[in-house]
């Protein structure tokens, strides 16, 4: 059985229609969870009469407990806890999924499990349309589109987040692991936090195939931008300095809340991981000449030439 996790804010404009396409997966041994954060619009109305005109009310579960989180990270902390199935999925509310979603990313996870035996925390993710509000894609491939890290290497993850948690599917071990994480930690967001746990623990693998179409809109938590182009690069350059040094700052912390929170279970990961991920961690407070040793002599570096330029530059 698997548990999808719907977070749910003030999405009256696009929760059904990501509903609708969850419950058309063509695989279906699933429930879903919607934790609603407080919302102050129709959403779960709108929620609850999609479920009647379904026929699905027995597989959903709506949380309205009166109590806001705060945020989308500690929305979905709190679904972590509640879940109880042998596979999770996250879902964010204004999203399509494509009908094989599920089908496929339970395919890979089954081969990756045979590999390296239901122990070990595996993560796998996919790649995703980019579509905007009206929902015209607009690139087949995020992972391109955003120039995120190819590779799902605990190097990479600790820099430069390429999992989407919308696309993300957990095995049973790696929920065990995130549902020890508490909403104090120092996430930069939840599936970024995730990525770099189930890395430094297990694997993060990716299906290349794009199985969501990822809305682009005003009340995007976190959008997706072409890196590619002369507009994204000189607002990352008008951002300055000090925003760079500050986004890089959340990476560290993170990887320190990490170390704090599962420094029971450092015994069993690798020791070249150990050392990186310490490393990482201990740069919140070193200059930016022992940060340039450090990415240099681990070839540590962000995907992009102009993502590489700042790195080197400012920080």
């Amino acid at each position: 059985m698997i548990d999808i996790l719907l977070a749910a804010y003030n999405g009256e404009a696009y929760i059904k229609e990501q509903l609708l396409s969850i419950l058309h997966q063509s695989r279906r041994d699933f429930r879903i969870l919607i934790r609603d954060d407080v919302s102050s619009d129709q959403t779960v109305s709108i929620v609850k009469k999609v479920l009647e005109e379904e026929g699905e009310t027995e597989r959903v579960v709506i949380i309205s407990d009166g109590e806001a989180s705060g945020s989308a990270k500690n929305n979905f902390i709190r679904l972590m806890k509640l879940q109880d199935a042998e596979y999770v999925m996250f879902s964010d509310q204004d999203d399509i999924w494509e009908r094989d979603k599920i089908l496929d990313s339970m395919q890979l996870m089954e081969r990756a499990e045979k590999k390296y035996g239901k122990e070990t925390p595996i993560l796998v993710h996919t790649d995703l349309y980019v579509m905007d509000q009206e929902g015209k894609i607009v690139s087949d491939s995020l992972i391109e589109y955003m120039k995120l890290p190819r590779k799902d290497s605990l190097k990479n993850l600790l820099l430069q987040n390429s999992v989407t948690g919308c696309t993300v599917l957990l095995n049973h071990a790696a929920a065990e692991l995130l549902k020890q994480a508490e909403e104090t930690d120092a996430f930069v967001i939840h599936d970024h936090f995730a990525a770099v746990l189930i890395a430094l623990f297990g694997r993060v693998i990716c299906l290349k195939k794009p199985e969501v179409r990822y809305r682009q809109h005003a009340g995007n938590v976190i959008g997706a931008s072409n890196a590619g182009s002369f507009q994204y690069m000189f607002r990352r350059f008008l951002r300055g300095p000090e925003k760079f040094r500050r986004d890089m700052e959340d990476c560290y912390r993170q990887a320190e809340a990490i170390l704090v929170r599962y420094s029971d279970r450092l015994g069993q990961v690798t020791e070249e991981k150990r050392k990186l991920i310490q490393g990482f961690a201990a740069l919140a407070d070193q200059k930016s000449g022992v940060k340039r040793r450090f990415f240099r002599d681990n070839n540590m570096y962000k995907r992009g030439r102009i993502k590489k330029i700042m790195q080197i530059l400012w920080c």
